[in-house]
């Protein structure tokens, strides 16, 4: 009999490289790191949902079709570029898998979701990384296109708006990258997971390229963080190949349900982003007003990012947070980005409780 079972000879050989990510939970303290949605109208939408909703759709197999008519309807698409898909670490997983499968090469502003980075090692994928920090817009554009034009067929990822300064690359830009990619036969994804709170739209892309995909969770601007569902939409071609591998089949009546209520009230939410948006504003004038050797960054997002430029003032703002129980991103640890701190915006009330924070500090 053997004394050791060989795991090596059915797991994956590269899955060392990958760190589960199991989030933390912060007690009584107030997360402002996740860039969840912080905001008490959409409980009260929630509630309000579950009055007229039948249990007894609990019971039966979800039937896709119904909602993804009206989705497609709603955001002017054919029904055959949309999926509804579980939550996006799960989906990036899946989708990197099967699109790099045969290039092996990925394409990706730097730095970005960890899974980004992770993922495409466990298939023995070359990531060619493109840094845009502390670059203008247009370094880093003409930068991103030289990588493009010099690749073999390859994947290409960016995040619009991006997930660690909440700055947006411009759509002129976006649409140039998706010229190159498409001369140069690379997949596009557009990562969008805070579109909704800018005034961008990528949509139109996936009508003018054919190699477009686009990614839009909806945990930032829906509230689904804790139900786990978000968006693809790209050509049929693409859509189609994503679609065999039974990505949607994860998904339940109650989470499509409630996507589809809220679609139908779009405008209590709108309101509720358009809320998160004038207090990301509003905070990001008082910084400035307050703090004009700072750098704060021009966020088009739900967080506001911000270099406070000395080792004592990051230490000293991450006390005071802490004594006001609050959980804020640590971007100096996580992206080695120097003396910089991203806080999640939401409704007035946080709005309020940053202003203690600062009267403190």
């Amino acid at each position: 009999m053997k004394s050791k079972f060989i795991y090596q000879n059915h797991f994956k050989a590269n899955h060392s490289c990958l760190v589960f990510k199991e989030r933390a939970g912060y007690g009584d303290y107030l997360n402002l790191k996740s860039n969840e949605l912080h905001h008490l109208k959409m409980d009260a939408l929630f509630k309000k949902f579950l009055k007229g909703y039948d249990p007894s759709l609990n019971r039966k197999y979800p039937i896709h079709t119904i909602y993804k008519k009206e989705l497609a309807d709603f955001y002017n698409v054919d029904y055959n570029q949309l999926m509804i898909v579980p939550g996006t670490n799960f989906l990036i997983h899946q989708v990197l898998e099967l699109i790099t499968s045969n290039t092996k090469s990925l394409i990706l502003q730097s730095p970005n979701y960890l899974s980004y980075h992770e993922y495409p090692m466990v298939n023995n994928t070359k990531v060619i990384e493109v840094n845009y920090l502390q670059k203008t817009e247009d370094e880093f554009f003409e930068n991103f296109l030289a990588v493009i034009d010099g690749s073999e067929p390859s994947t290409v990822v960016i995040t619009n708006p991006n997930g660690f300064t909440g700055e947006m690359i411009k759509y002129d830009h976006i649409e140039s990258i998706a010229e190159h990619c498409f001369k140069q036969n690379h997949i596009l994804i557009i990562d969008e997971a805070y579109v909704e709170f800018s005034k961008l739209d990528h949509l139109k892309l996936i009508s003018l390229f054919p190699n477009i995909l686009i990614i839009r969770t909806l945990s930032k601007s829906f509230g689904f963080a804790g139900l786990r569902i978000g968006l693809i939409f790209g050509s049929q071609e693409i859509v189609s190949y994503l679609r065999k591998f039974g990505i949607e089949n994860t998904l339940s009546n109650l989470i499509l349900e409630y996507l589809i209520f809220l679609h139908r009230d779009f405008q209590a939410v709108k309101k509720i982003q358009c809320d998160i948006v004038t207090s990301r504003d509003k905070f990001i004038r008082f910084l400035h007003d307050k703090y004009p050797d700072w750098h704060i960054y021009k966020s088009q997002t739900n967080f506001v990012a911000v270099d406070v430029r000395t080792q004592e003032n990051y230490t000293k703002l991450l006390k005071a947070f802490d004594k006001n129980k609050i959980v804020i991103k640590d971007l100096d640890t996580d992206s080695f980005l120097n003396h910089h701190i991203r806080i999640t915006m939401g409704d007035k009330n946080i709005f309020s409780q940053l202003m203690k924070v600062f009267r403190d500090f």
